[in-house]
């Protein structure tokens, strides 16, 4: 097993519990929450107002979960790790776009 791999299985036993543990979610929810409001941020900052760290943040996240899909789609499964990616980057996006939406600069 190489060593990402390694990474990617220790990751999905950490979050497992609070996937299939409904006394877990409001836990599992808040973070995700912060998580996406963190890169909510960062895409409005390198949408709006092009900063150039934002950019390289977001195209580094981008990269990584580029990576990810790749190695779910040779799993063929997604698991805890990339669903719970994969809800923080919807909810980071529609963040993003409902402020630029509500907000005029």
């Amino acid at each position: 097993m190489r060593d990402d791999e390694h990474l990617g299985a220790r990751l999905e036993d950490r979050l497992r519990p609070f996937v299939q543990d409904p006394l877990l979610w409001p836990v599992l929810a808040v973070a995700v929450g912060m998580l996406a409001t963190d890169a909510a941020a960062l895409l409005v900052l390198a949408c709006r107002d092009r900063s150039p760290a934002a950019l390289a943040a977001v195209a580094l996240l981008a990269a990584l979960g580029a990576r990810g899909t790749v190695t779910a789609a040779r799993r063929r499964r997604l698991g805890a790790a990339g669903g719970v990616a994969v809800a923080i980057a919807l909810l980071a996006a529609a963040e993003a776009a409902l402020y630029m939406a509500l907000t005029d600069h």
